[in-house]
């Protein structure tokens, strides 16, 4: 009896949680957030649960565009560029390039 109580009291407590709730198709888990990503219903024909998108829907280097749903490029200039120790990234050349002698 106490780990059935236990087992309502965790299911109360996530029912606010998209990921907590029984579903019957996909729509009826979504967040309303494009960028996330789509959740999923999964499971057996009735004890199905809502699952978390699997990744967002843009890539790390992408930007996402909640309004319009489309992933748009960043600006280069603001990439974060990693170059090997003694070497700057170079914006011109569009790679690293060895630092200039001081």
């Amino acid at each position: 009896m106490a780990i059935r109580s236990a087992i309502l009291a965790l299911v109360f407590l996530c029912a606010g949680s998209a990921y907590a709730q029984s579903c019957v198709s996909d729509e009826d888990c979504q967040d309303g957030s494009w960028c996330n990503g789509i959740e999923r219903c999964e499971g057996n024909p009735g004890n199905q649960m809502c699952m978390p998108a699997p990744r967002p829907m843009c890539s790390a280097k992408k930007a996402c565009d909640e309004a319009a749903k489309t992933c748009r490029s960043l600006d280069p200039s603001r990439l974060q560029r990693k170059c090997a120790k003694g070497e700057t990234w170079s914006g011109d050349d569009g790679k690293c390039i060895a630092k200039p002698p001081r």
